[in-house]
């Protein structure tokens, strides 16, 4: 580049920078209304004069849905939402009509098993001492057996025929 064009390019540049600086002075001039004063003071301790009301959200760092297996109505609820608990703590007591009634046919069931086993179990003696008279033939032993067994309660045909004078 010769030094002609160096002196032209300097100029160019150097008019550019005047004419966006006057552009920017001149803006900011008949902008000013937009910029705030600000009053300084000394800071004092004092009581507040003003308060400030708003509305918003409060959310916890951590949450947990809970749900149950179990259905039914909720009786008691000692804890309100936003509590603290700890593990093992009562959250609800649920009214257990299904509960209740699924109890109700266990124990039913029961009863039917308890009355069937009974049966089974007299069904069980009658066909030991039936069993005692027709091997030994005699009255005596069978009267013998009955009252062995009606002393000792519940006796398998071993014990019985061990229990015999004769032994098996």
């Amino acid at each position: 580049m010769t030094r002609r064009q160096t002196k032209w390019l300097v100029l160019f540049f150097l008019l550019v920078g005047v004419s966006a600086g006057a552009f920017f002075g001149v803006d900011y001039y008949y902008n000013k209304k937009d910029i705030l004063t600000v009053q300084m003071g000394e800071a004092l301790r004092q009581d507040l004069t003003q308060s400030v009301a708003s509305t918003g959200e409060i959310k916890p760092k951590k949450s947990v849905n809970i749900s149950s297996n179990a259905m039914g109505r909720i009786i008691r609820m000692p804890v309100k939402e936003g509590d603290r608990v700890k593990e093992g703590e009562l959250l609800i007591s649920l009214e257990s009509i299904q509960t209740a009634a699924d109890v109700e046919a266990a124990q039913a069931m029961l009863a039917a098993g308890q009355t069937e086993l009974d049966a089974m179990e007299s069904q069980i003696r009658s066909n030991d001492a039936a069993v005692v008279t027709a091997v030994c033939g005699s009255s005596s032993i069978s009267s013998f057996a009955r009252s062995f067994q009606s002393t000792r309660g519940e006796t398998p045909l071993r014990s019985l025929f061990q229990a015999l004078p004769f032994g098996p």
